[in-house]
């Protein structure tokens, strides 16, 4: 978690101190959070308003395939064999 730390902080640093983005896929998005509250706890909340760090954006949650699944299986159980 350190090592992403560092890499914000560069990117940070390096883009003329424009906001990060942070797009999360699947298990990312709690992988995303937990490293938010990683980063609060050893960095402070001011780390994380300076960086202006976003992470409004998540790509396809990891309950999404749970969902695809039922329907599946609804759609499965009426067709007859």
């Amino acid at each position: 978690m350190t090592k992403m730390i560092e890499r914000i902080e560069r990117m940070y640093k390096e883009n003329d101190n424009l906001p990060i983005l942070l797009i999360c896929h699947s298990m990312g998005a709690k992988m995303g959070h937990y490293f938010l509250n990683f980063a609060k706890h050893h960095k402070g909340q001011s780390w994380l308003d300076k960086c202006k760090i976003d992470f409004r954006t998540r790509l396809s949650g990891i309950y999404l395939l749970h969902i695809l699944c039922l329907t599946m299986y609804r759609f499965f159980e009426t067709v007859p064999v």
